[in-house]
């Protein structure tokens, strides 16, 4: 059986939305903005806390420096057939992914070696750098999926990404590249969403307590 992009279900793929007077919180975005460089970037903290929040309101500033796409995780993704023809589905839609190669590939059960290289190979050849974020990544559990993403961050490829998890995943720990994490108190729980001020320095937009 083959997964085409097609057969992901499409809110997966959409960008959450925000509520009118989310609390800017300017260093983040910048901090974002600066960590994309990198491979991968780590958002970790508790349910409700406005990781999904912030990352949408990154990519919704235009400030970041390469296309942006979203994938929402959930238990299905701990299928990898599942998993990495979302991933495709998110990378095509977002217009990087040449004619042939990636743009052609529809995984299959069983999963195996091959379709991992293929997937490898295809993301090598991205016409430009593409920032993905993975929602909810502690959704998956599934050592083969999170040891393919290791081997995604360790294969040489313009994706940078931005993992949004209640905990650091092992695909993070292990990697060699850094890894900028934002820890709950720099962020806001849904419930204290406050009208955001005007001067993006201000003291309220720049939480100065950091995690040690």
């Amino acid at each position: 059986l083959a997964v085409h992009t097609g057969d992901v279900v499409q809110p997966k793929l959409a960008f959450p939305h925000f509520p009118p007077g989310l609390v800017v919180r300017r260093r983040l975005l910048d901090l974002l903005s600066a960590g994309v460089e990198q491979r991968v970037t780590l958002i970790s903290a508790g349910p409700g806390w406005g990781k999904s929040m912030l990352a949408a309101q990154w990519a919704a500033t235009g400030t970041a420096p390469y296309p942006v796409a979203w994938l929402s995780l959930d238990s299905y993704d701990n299928d990898p057939v599942v998993f990495w023809s979302g991933l495709l589905a998110a990378t095509r839609g977002a217009g990087v992914a040449p004619d042939g190669g990636l743009g052609g590939l529809a995984l299959r059960h069983p999963f195996g070696p091959t379709q991992m290289q293929r997937t490898l190979s295809g993301l090598a050849e991205l016409s430009q750098p593409l920032v993905l974020v993975l929602d909810d990544l502690h959704e998956v559990r599934n050592p083969d999926v999170l040891d393919g993403i290791a081997a995604m961050l360790r294969h040489p490829s313009p994706l940078r990404l931005i993992l949004l998890s209640t905990r650091a995943p092992v695909a993070v720990r292990g990697s060699s590249g850094s890894v900028l994490t934002a820890w709950a108190e720099d962020l806001v729980p849904l419930q204290e969403y406050r009208p955001a001020r005007t001067d993006p320095t201000s003291a309220r937009a720049d939480p100065g307590r950091r995690r040690p």
